[in-house]
């Protein structure tokens, strides 16, 4: 389908899609660091990368808001242990700028 559709046309369907997929992120998130810390395991899974992850997880949820939900939303919910790596990474990612690579799988 979007063979067939003119570059402008694209880009309206592709950053549709974006919008769409970070709505859909915050009703799930809410107000709880629990679903922000499940859905980092999506938007900012434990891959090694080869190049900054930053543009990424921007278009599948705005970095600012990422931060500022880290900040503020209570932590007032258990984490179980992938979760609370999930906090972890992109804690990492966000304030560190640390992310694994090839030359450092750790990422720390």
């Amino acid at each position: 389908m979007l063979g067939s559709q003119n570059p402008e046309t694209k880009v309206q369907l592709i950053l549709g899609h974006y919008t769409s997929e970070q709505a859909y992120w915050r009703a799930f998130i809410g107000s709880s660091r629990k679903r922000l810390a499940q859905a980092a395991g999506v938007i900012y899974p434990g891959f090694i990368w080869d190049g900054d992850p930053n543009p990424l997880v921007d278009s599948l949820f705005p970095i600012a808001e990422i931060r500022g939900m880290l900040n503020d939303l209570p932590d007032d919910e258990p984490l179980d242990d992938g979760e609370a790596e999930g906090i972890a990474r992109i804690r990492r990612l966000l304030f560190e700028g640390k992310f694994p690579t090839r030359a450092n799988p750790s990422g720390v």
